[in-house]
C-alpha cells in the first residue's frame, strides 16, 4: 500500500480547518464551498465518503481499470486490493479504517468486501453469498453493505463483532445498507427505481425517508450528529443531492451541474459525492 496508506489514522489529528482552507472553486447560493476531486489521469472519479478532518475516499477509471483513492491535503494515494482485477473505497471512519469491494473485474458478480486498518487489509463475504460490498464503517469497526443472497436478491448487512445481521425492512424482500453511525444507526433502500424505499434504522426501529413531494430518494450515508444525505429525482442522471438535518430537508445545490448526488457527510456537516461537469464526465467533490 505505500506510506501514505499505511499512515491513514496518524494523520487524524490533522485540523479540519486545513482542507477548508483550499475550497475554493466553486461557491453556491445556499453558502457551500465546492472543490471538484479528480485523480490525475482518470477518466472518471467519484467521492464516495469524507471523515471528521476532511480525508475523502472514493474510487476512479482510468486506462488500467477502477481503483480506490485516498485524498489527503491536496494529494492521492492508490488503494488498490492486492491482486485484484479491480477495486472500490466507499467508506472511512474517524479512526482511518477504509471499506469497500474488489473482484477479478469491472462486472458485477463475484466481488468481496474488504477492510483495509492499520496498514493491513482483510477480505471478508456474508455467509452463503456470492458477491458482497461493504459500503460503511463507524469508528466501532461496525460494517454495512449488502450481499447477493442464496435467494437471488440483494440484502442488506451489518458485520459487528464477528457477526452478520440482515439489515432491510421487514416484509421488503431486499436492500441495501449503506452507511452507519456511532450510535448504531443505519440508513439504507429497498426496492429499485421508482419502487425504491429508504430508510434510517434505529434499535430495531426502521422509519422510512422521503424527500418532500419527490418520487424517488436514495439515503446514502449519515453522520453522529443525526444528518444524512443522499439523491433524489433519479438513481440515474439527472438527480440532485440532497440533505437532512434534524426534520429539514434541503437541496444541496451544486453550481454549474445539471446532475449530482450527496454520498457522504461527516460530523461538521462537510459532504462528499460526485457531479457529471460540463464535458460530460463524471467528478467527485
Amino acid at each position: 500500500m505505500g506510506k501514505q496508506r499505511i499512515t491513514i489514522a496518524g494523520a487524524i489529528l490533522l485540523a479540519a480547518l486545513v482542507l477548508m482552507g483550499r475550497l475554493l472553486t466553486m461557491q453556491a447560493a445556499d453558502g457551500y464551498t465546492f472543490k471538484a476531486i479528480d485523480v490525475p489521469g482518470s477518466s472518471m472519479t467519484v467521492a464516495s465518503n469524507i471523515d471528521l478532518v476532511g480525508h475523502v475516499v472514493g474510487y476512479y477509471a482510468d486506462d488500467n481499470g477502477t481503483h480506490g483513492f485516498l485524498y489527503v491535503n491536496g494529494a492521492y494515494s492508490r488503494i488498490d486490493y492486492p491482486g485484484a482485477g479491480w477495486t472500490a473505497v466507499f467508506g472511512i471512519s474517524n479512526t482511518g479504517q477504509v471499506v469497500g469491494g474488489y473482484g477479478a473485474n469491472d462486472t458485477a458478480g463475484g466481488r468481496h468486501g474488504f477492510l483495509f486498518a492499520g496498514g493491513a487489509f482483510s477480505s471478508f463475504d456474508v455467509p452463503g453469498s456470492t458477491d458482497t460490498l461493504a459500503r460503511g464503517v463507524n469508528n466501532r469497526g461496525q460494517v454495512v453493505g449488502d450481499y447477493l443472497g442464496t435467494d437471488g436478491v440483494r440484502h442488506g448487512f451489518r458485520l459487528s463483532g464477528g457477526s452478520y445481521t440482515t439489515i432491510e425492512i421487514p416484509q421488503s424482500g431486499d436492500g441495501s445498507a449503506n452507511g452507519i453511525n456511532d450510535s448504531g444507526q443505519v440508513v439504507g433502500v429497498s426496492g429499485s427505481g421508482t419502487g425504491t424505499t429508504s430508510f434510517i434504522l434505529d434499535g430495531t426501529s426502521y422509519s422510512k425517508i422521503a424527500f418532500p413531494n419527490n418520487n424517488f430518494t436514495q439515503v446514502w450515508g449519515l453522520n453522529n450528529v443525526g444528518d444524512f444525505v443522499g439523491q433524489i429525482d433519479s438513481l440515474q442522471s439527472p438527480s440532485r443531492g440532497f440533505r437532512r438535518t434534524g426534520s429539514t430537508y434541503s437541496i444541496v445545490n451544486f453550481p454549474d451541474s445539471t446532475s449530482w448526488d450527496a454520498r457522504g457527510v461527516n460530523d461538521l456537516g462537510q459532504i462528499a459525492g460526485s457531479f457529471t461537469g460540463k464535458d460530460g464526465r463524471i467528478h467527485g467533490y
